[in-house]
């Protein structure tokens, strides 16, 4: 049997208002197809467009089984992302725990001079491991996201971005989450009497990390309400405010990350090269896909295709640096 408006409508959570602006008929004319057993063809077609279905969505041929509607789809956004980020969180500790697990085996099997060799290849290893995963991640969640929601279109486009736009504001938090807790343990080491400063450290941390995790699933689901917005004037507005967030974020990043360098006994600035690269790439791409036209997608495509690549390259290129020494 073929799909009606009515189940239309409700596999994608929209009322008839929307429809009807997204087609630019009367809701009344809407309204009344609704009462009939078939939708004519040019309100088909006009549906197809407008929300990139297949173009045998409305036909019998269709076989594919209702999708439940979601009654408040910025909600889903936001907690479908909450609960993926944090798996994906458990998922990228595990290879860092196993290493941290060997490595004292191996010191009482090799010694400590091919230990730290050995550690070092394994830390090399486990940075692809986590870039390959997060990109795994990315696209698994887009699938599974327009899998429940029924919804197509940019939302596997903005794959790569999920993770990447949140990065710079998320590296504030990171590295002022550090400082706070180095500020309490040295109160701790120099003075026995104030250990519970450690605890007091710990604890503030793992409010900061709390935070963190929310603020990146609400900028996830931002992202994916934007994606699916109609109003490409809106959208572009969207994106250009994204484009400014992600470069004062990295911006502030980068300055953070050389400061918290300058508290350091033995500071080492090998490091800066790789941040202003990694950060220029977060910031040129964010101004990428917020400079380009709905008439000539080619930056934004630029943008998401190059991105995991760039990510892969960067993690592998100066991974081999610090990996030789150079």
């Amino acid at each position: 049997m073929a799909k009606t408006l009515v189940e239309f409508r409700a596999e994608k959570g929209l009322c008839l208002k929307d429809v009807a602006e997204a087609i630019n008929v009367p809701e009344e004319e809407l309204l009344k197809i609704e009462s009939l057993n078939g939708i004519p063809e040019y309100i088909t077609e006009k549906l197809i467009v407008a929300y990139n279905l297949p173009e045998n969505y409305f036909s019998s041929e269709n076989s594919e089984q209702p999708i439940k509607p979601i009654k408040n789809l910025k909600s889903y956004f936001f907690k479908t992302s909450l609960i993926w980020y944090i798996v994906l969180g458990l998922v990228l500790s595990l290879p860092m725990s196993i290493v941290t697990f060997v490595t004292p085996i191996m010191m009482n099997f090799l010694g400590n001079s091919i230990t730290d060799i050995v550690r070092n290849v394994l830390d090399f290893l486990v940075d692809i491991v986590i870039v390959v995963v997060t990109i795994m991640y990315c696209k698994m969640f887009a699938t599974n996201v327009m899998k429940k929601t029924g919804l197509k279109g940019d939302i596997y486009k903005y794959r790569y971005l999920y993770d990447v736009i949140p990065s710079g504001a998320v590296a504030v938090i990171s590295i002022i989450s550090s400082l706070v807790v180095t500020v309490f343990f040295n109160k701790a080491m120099i003075d026995e009497s104030q250990m519970y400063m450690v605890w007091v450290g710990y604890g503030i941390n793992l409010v900061i990390s709390v935070i963190s995790m929310i603020f990146v699933s609400l900028v996830m689901a931002s992202l994916l309400n934007t994606a699916i917005m109609d109003d490409e004037a809106v959208k572009a507005k969207r994106h250009k405010t994204m484009a400014i967030i992600v470069t004062v974020s990295t911006v502030l990043a980068f300055a953070l990350t050389i400061f918290a360098n300058t508290l350091e006994e033995a500071p080492r600035y090998d490091t800066i090269g790789r941040r202003i690269f990694v950060y220029g790439v977060y910031i040129a791409t964010a101004w990428l896909v917020a400079v380009s036209k709905e008439k000539d997608s080619s930056k934004e495509k630029l943008a998401f295709t190059i991105l995991p690549l760039i990510s892969i390259v960067d993690t592998a290129v100066f991974g081999l640096f610090d990996l030789f020494g150079i």
